[in-house]
């Protein structure tokens, strides 16, 4: 029984080496093993604002110029463990680039985003 703290500090925010000014806790309940942010920062994600803060600016062709190339890499790393017609579920999906290209295995895909739920 019991909480774990995994980590204790500074998250990012927004930008590759933006960081919050509030300290977070990643913490892990031992019976379950469910990991969780303390505390959750509240965000809205489709606000412009926030946008801009992640991808410098608040554009759809910006957002997958800044993130194709890292999801291909990905899909390619997990390619050999993907199947035909399987379901594959990505936490944190953006903007479901990592999704669209499982699509091309006539997998099934769900998509989660902290606002939220994606089915195809």
């Amino acid at each position: 029984m019991g909480t774990k703290i995994l980590y204790q500090g500074k998250i990012r925010d927004g930008q590759f080496g933006n960081f919050t000014d509030e300290i977070y806790k990643i913490c892990e309940e031992i019976d379950t093993g469910l990991i969780y942010l303390e505390p959750f920062p509240e965000i809205d994600y489709t606000d412009d604002k926030y946008r801009e803060s992640v991808n410098g600016e608040n554009s759809v062709a910006n957002y997958y110029k800044l993130h194709e190339e890292n999801q291909l890499k990905l899909f390619t790393r997990l390619y050999p463990y993907l199947k035909r017609n399987q379901s594959v579920a990505d936490i944190g999906c953006g903007g479901g680039i990592f999704l669209d290209l499982a699509k091309s295995l006539d997998c099934s895909t769900i998509g989660v985003e902290p606002n939220f739920l994606f089915f195809s």
